[in-house]
This record gives structure tokens, C-alpha cells and sequence, in this order.
């Protein structure tokens, strides 16, 4: 929780915030942008799977109970988003 990832400009920041809702928002502004909704739901790793599948889990052991999911795999160019993704690892 509290895992943080900000775009190449600092523009855009993604957050995994403490009550494991994922949201997208500008970082001036802090104006949100988009949400997973997953507020309480006890999701505290968001992690890219090795299938480009970008998750939120219970635990960092994937797979484990997903909590939201974007339901997208094997994107061309994807492994760069998956390295970047990483360091969310809190």
C-alpha cells in the first residue's frame, strides 16, 4: 500500500492508495482522473503479470486472490510497461 508510480514528465502520478483503491490523477492538481473502485477491498500489491495483465492482489505471491484486474494481455510492447511496473513493489 501507499505504492506509487509517476509518467517519464512527472505529470500523472498512479497510486495504490492505503484503503486498496488504485487511482490515476494529475500530479499539480491531485484531480482524479480514473479509479479501479476498489476501496476496502483489501488489495495491496498492484503488479504487472508476465502476461501484461496489470492486477491489484492480497499478496505479492501472484497468483494469488486477484482484487481487480485490467483484463488485458499480451500487448505488443507491454514488456517496458512491466519493467517500469517493477518498482511498485512498495
Amino acid at each position: 500500500m501507499g505504492q506509487r508510480l509517476s509518467s517519464p514528465n512527472a505529470k500523472f502520478q498512479l497510486v495504490v492508495q492505503a484503503d486498496g483503491n488504485v487511482i490515476l490523477r494529475e500530479a499539480a492538481t491531485a484531480r482524479l482522473l480514473w479509479t479501479t473502485r476498489t476501496a476496502n477491498s483489501l488489495g495491496t500489491v498492484l503488479q504487472m503479470t508476465s502476461d501484461c495483465t496489470l492486477g491489484l492482489y492480497r499478496t505479492a505471491n501472484v497468483p494469488s486472490s486477484s482484487v481487480w484486474t485490467s483484463g488485458t494481455t499480451v500487448r505488443p510492447g507491454c514488456e517496458g510497461v512491466a519493467a517500469s511496473m517493477a518498482g511498485l513493489d512498495g
